[in-house]
């Protein structure tokens, strides 16, 4: 598998954009590194709208499958598939196999626990000073 791949790999960088030299006597002169950078860009860019029409399609089949088999998160082997419905989308993770598991999420509100259901709130800090009401009228 590695090898088609690559003969792919190969067969794009091939491929090229014709490039012209500058003819003599003409009005508007180009700037050589200012067109390579230009047209290198433009392959570059060619080439990943390629892949993502081939990406596109690849999303399309793993999520179908994913139905197919009635599974919303797949695991195995290095390999996490996770099926967002409501977006109809997947997150795919491939990490090595000997690698450990990632660590599970903390929680952001460590700090903060609700108190028991059989006890009472804690007291508003007040000053009596603030509350007291003027009584001479």
């Amino acid at each position: 598998m590695a090898t088609k791949k690559a003969a792919k790999k190969e067969s794009k960088v091939e491929k090229k954009i014709p490039r012209q030299d500058r003819l003599p006597g003409m009005a508007d002169a180009k700037i050589a590194a200012l067109h390579n950078a230009a047209m290198d860009y433009a392959e570059i860019r060619d080439q990943r709208q390629e892949l993502t029409k081939s990406e596109v399609e690849l999303k399309e089949k793993l999520i179908g499958l994913m139905h197919a088999h009635k599974k919303t998160v797949y695991d195995y082997n290095g390999v996490h598939i996770e099926l967002i419905v409501e977006e109809e989308t997947v997150k795919v993770k491939v990490r090595d196999p000997d690698e450990a598991p990632p660590k599970a999420k903390k929680s952001k509100a460590t700090d903060f626990s609700p108190p028991a259901d059989n006890e009472p709130a804690p007291a508003p800090n007040m000053n009596p000073e603030s509350v007291a009401v003027d009584s001479e009228e």
